[in-house]
């Protein structure tokens, strides 16, 4: 989709980029150089990132949305849903009780670098939930407001892939729980678009 091109882009360059370094890293090496070098520096920075994927950003766009029409709330509504949908389907099922970092060093005796604050989880690590979601509004962000400029499309997407490396900064998740997030993100913003245009008493262009 054309209104979609500019950030695809540069959110498929950032999931490749994640799997690339972690492909010639190893999964737990790349979690640690982001431990040892990042934790303890930029963990204020990474709490405030991570408020991003959180759920009050997808009310305050369903909230914009709604004010501007109908059918752009419903995309919104329907992107929620999907979003979750993919979460479960992962953390409750295909992947139920993996390990998250801390659970994982716990047996290895590592020390690792916590942010003071944060409570950390042990399990259900694959997707990131907070990439899942920002990446989530960054998608339905663009698909309900073709007309964005290229600068705030560029911030959205800024705001959602430091979400993505402050879950590891904060100790939270795996740098591939962070690819698997954004991509599920967006797919998850696809796809409510593509519900929308099947519905029978709407179309989705017709809400722009």
């Amino acid at each position: 989709m054309q209104k979609i091109k500019l950030i695809l882009i540069f959110s498929l360059l950032y999931v490749i980029a994640l799997l690339v370094w972690v492909g010639f890293t190893g999964q737990e090496a790349a979690f640690l150089w982001v431990n040892q070098n990042l934790s303890p520096n930029a963990g204020g920075a990474a709490k405030v990132f991570s408020h991003v994927g959180e759920t009050w950003g997808m009310v305050i766009l369903l909230g914009i949305c709604l004010f501007q029409h109908w059918k752009k709330g419903l995309l919104i509504g329907l992107g929620w849903l999907t979003g979750a949908c993919y979460s479960w389907l992962f953390k409750l099922w295909l992947m139920k009780g993996a390990e998250r970092p801390v659970a994982y060093f716990l047996k290895k005796n590592r020390t690792l670098f916590f942010v003071e604050g944060v409570e950390v989880h042990r399990f259900n690590t694959f997707p990131s939930g907070h990439t899942l979601t920002a990446f989530s509004i960054l998608f339905l962000a663009v698909l309900a407001f073709p007309k964005m400029k290229w600068p705030g499309q560029l911030i959205l997407f800024a705001a959602a892939a430091l979400c993505g490396i402050s879950r590891v900064v904060l100790v939270q998740h795996w740098p591939l729980d962070v690819a698997g997030g954004a991509v599920l993100g967006m797919l998850a913003a696809i796809t409510a678009y593509r519900i929308l245009d099947l519905l029978p008493f709407s179309n989705s262009r017709s809400a722009n």
